[in-house]
């Protein structure tokens, strides 16, 4: 990207050019976006893919599931998600990555085509969610997040960085919807057995029409108050193990 420099008598450095990136930025991001996409989508036959899947578009517990059928919109989605964590960036060792709800395995897919190792997991019983990660051939498990239940152990080794976008998990739009003492439960649990020591939680939560927000608000002051979280507008949440 071009940028520009001066320097005057006390070698300060630009103003200028953080100006030209952050104006430039969004133009920038759509453009990577687009072409990671263009990218990712190659490695896939379509026809096959759909192929594989239509037999069982009405076997979803949610006519909702449907809207994943759109592969190009949801992939580009998911290599967005992947810049906003500086996946394709990332130098060393290639990040441990904990996927949860990974329905259809478009995040897992775009995390390992940069490089990145991925296991996620979902409910059981939605069979297309099964055929298109059967598909993709990524490794996606059977599991049912319930209150004040450990998560199960799906690796020797902790993980990196822990993923959940579009969150449902936690009673969503229902009168089951956590409180305090179950977020906390899941919290603790995920950063004492499940997040290295400098692992971090990245989760992009549902909003829901019954609250008038994303998360209670005790819910959401308890998180700020006890863990180093980062808020990324109103739906996007950043919570590092230290």
């Amino acid at each position: 990207m071009l940028t520009y420099k001066y320097y005057s008598s006390g070698n300060r450095m630009p103003v200028i050019s953080k100006i030209v990136n952050r104006l430039y930025a969004p133009y920038l991001s759509h453009w990577r976006s687009k072409r990671h996409t263009d990218d990712v989508l190659a490695t896939i036959d379509h026809n096959a893919f759909r192929k594989a899947l239509l037999p069982f578009k009405l076997e979803v517990s949610n006519k909702h599931y449907q809207k994943y059928l759109n592969t190009p919109y949801w992939m580009r989605m998911n290599v967005i998600r992947a810049f906003q964590l500086g996946l394709p960036n990332k130098t060393g060792e290639p990040l441990h990555i904990l996927d949860i709800g990974s329905g259809f395995g478009y995040f897992p897919y775009v995390a390992r085509f940069f490089n990145h190792r991925v296991i996620g997991f979902d409910l059981p019983g939605e069979t297309l969610f099964d055929k298109a990660v059967e598909f993709l051939e990524l490794d996606i498990r059977h599991f049912r997040i319930d209150p004040k239940k450990k998560l199960e152990k799906f690796s020797d080794e902790k993980f990196d960085l822990v993923t959940a976008f579009q969150v449902c998990f936690n009673g969503h739009r229902s009168e089951d919807r956590w409180g305090v003492e179950e977020w906390k439960f899941f919290l603790d649990d995920l950063f004492t057995n499940h997040l290295k020591d400098n692992g971090k939680l990245y989760m992009d939560l549902n909003y829901d029409p019954q609250i008038g927000a994303w998360l209670p608000e005790d819910v959401m002051s308890f998180i700020k108050s006890n863990y180093n979280c980062k808020m990324n507008g109103f739906s996007r949440i950043t919570i590092s193990n230290k």
